[in-house]
């Protein structure tokens, strides 16, 4: 029933979001399928047989070709797991890039799950999933960016989303963790994937935090530490949302 189950989340995590991007690759928002992609519109696969798989991110290329990021492994299924990050490309007929990574899907290695996939230049591709990694148009890592092809990061930042920049460069935002906090931050790095030294404090930009009506700092969560909270913080709190109501 497991594996069932993990082939279903599949089909319904890469159809959905190849669906959308074929839809606006070609301006076409309509709700009917599309009959030139895949089969009567859709692409029904799995991209690691046995596995749970889990497609969390597209983009599209300027050919027209889908690239589709997620995570496959156990640890979509378990908790305390650790799935690995896979990019995919699929043609605009809906089949797969069989020269991208010889089957049309790659697992890097080191790539977590992958938030956010997008088109670099030349044709290479870059795929956020814990880390920042650059792939040439045929799937393969790029050793030379950063270190052994993933991007160096600043000490205790954490990448959510990044922007690809005209030069090269690439600006992400994330959090930087200091002590029980985590804060806001921005970096930017150089086309070859290490900090710009040109930009704030070696290519990092730590953010003011947000704070509550008291001009108290707020945590990530954005509630004040208990540390902080003024005296009777909680009671208006609570009588604040009773004044609110559902």
């Amino acid at each position: 029933m497991r594996a069932f189950g993990s082939f279903v989340c599949s089909v319904v995590s890469v159809l959905a979001i190849s669906q959308v991007a074929h839809a606006a690759a070609y301006g076409n928002w309509v709700t009917s399928p599309d009959p030139s992609f895949g089969l009567k519109g859709l692409v029904v696969t799995q991209v690691v047989p046995g596995e749970a798989n889990v497609a969390t991110s597209v983009a599209l290329e300027p050919g027209g070709d889908v690239l589709v990021g997620g995570s496959a492994g156990p640890g979509q299924a378990a908790l305390g797991g650790s799935p690995e990050g896979f990019v995919t490309r699929l043609l605009p007929t809906g089949h797969f890039d069989s020269s991208f990574g010889g089957s049309g899907s790659v697992r890097p290695a080191g790539l977590a799950a992958v938030e956010q996939v997008e088109p670099a230049y030349n044709g290479d591709v870059l795929a956020l999933g814990g880390s920042l990694m650059l792939l040439e148009h045929n799937g393969k890592t790029i050793a030379a960016f950063g270190v052994n092809g993933a991007a160096l990061m600043p000490e205790a930042f954490v990448p959510r989303r990044f922007a690809l920049e005209q030069d090269g460069s690439i600006a992400l935002v994330g959090t930087v963790t200091r002590g029980d906090d985590d804060e806001p931050a921005v970096v930017r790095l150089t086309a070859g994937g290490r900090p710009d030294p040109t930009f704030g404090s070696n290519g990092l930009v730590v953010l003011p935090p947000p704070k509550d009506e008291f001009g108290h700092q707020l945590r990530s969560d954005c509630q004040p530490s208990k540390a902080r909270r003024p005296p009777g913080f909680a009671q208006r709190h609570v009588a604040t949302e009773l004044q609110q109501g559902p």
